[in-house]
């Protein structure tokens, strides 16, 4: 089991990060990359399943909400409804913490107020 867990941490993991943004002229999260992550780092034992969850969280948020461009936080947003639907909703205070500490000025603010109705 062990091997199984290093394997996922070392080499699956590593390749599904890389692919969480599409590269145009800016960053985009990739829904279907979150779920595909979401599941992988559910077959986890719990404190690495947090570490990773909050990675993962803090990389959508800090690559997708806090952009000005309002596609991007669009897609960020559903990114985010899609990993509660499929961790489930028992882990929202850590989702709610890392934007709480990372959308803190001006229109962040907004973004982050928008975000938690939409998750809820």
């Amino acid at each position: 089991m062990l091997d199984v867990q290093s394997k996922l941490l070392n080499k699956v993991l590593p390749v599904l990060e890389r692919h969480l943004t599409e590269h145009g002229d800016k960053f985009s999260i990739r829904g279907f990359v979150v779920v595909c992550l979401a599941k992988t780092i559910r077959k986890l034992p719990l404190p690495k399943f947090n570490a990773r969850l909050q990675k993962l969280v803090n990389l959508i948020v800090v690559q997708g909400l806090r952009s000005r461009d309002l596609s991007h936080r669009e897609k960020a947003r559903k990114a985010l409804v899609k990993l509660v639907d499929e961790i489930s909703p028992r882990f929202l205070s850590v989702i709610f913490e890392e934007m709480k500490g990372q959308l803190t000025r001006g229109f962040q603010q907004h973004v982050y107020l928008f975000t938690v109705h939409a998750l809820l």
